[in-house]
Formats: C-alpha cells, structure tokens, sequence
C-alpha cells in the first residue's frame, strides 16, 4: 500500500516535470481549489454559528 502510494507521488512528479503545460493547468487549478474551499469554509462555518445561535436561544 505505501509503496503503491509512493509510486504515484513520483509519477505524479514525473508528469508535473515531462509536461509544463499541464503543470500551468494543474497550478491555475489548484489554486482554484484552495479558494473556492475557503469560500465553502466561510459558508459552513457561518451556517454553524447560525444553527448554533438558533438551539442556545431556543
């Protein structure tokens, strides 16, 4: 199982490195990621006070 894992961290390297095209893709996309999960981790996090608020003052 580790090495399985392994193995596709360093073809995932291999990949990142043999194509920089793809890389530019992969980065745009990752960044993407990361700021729409932190625009979702405000949103959760509002809608728990929310729920929060409702059940303490209930």
């Amino acid at each position: 199982m580790i090495l399985g894992r392994i193995r596709l961290f360093l073809n995932n390297i291999y990949l990142l490195i043999s194509k920089p095209e793809e890389n530019e893709k992969y980065l745009k996309y990752a960044v993407y990621t990361q700021e729409k999960a932190e625009e979702l981790e405000k949103i959760g996090t509002e809608k728990i006070k929310k729920i929060y608020t409702f059940f303490r003052y209930r």
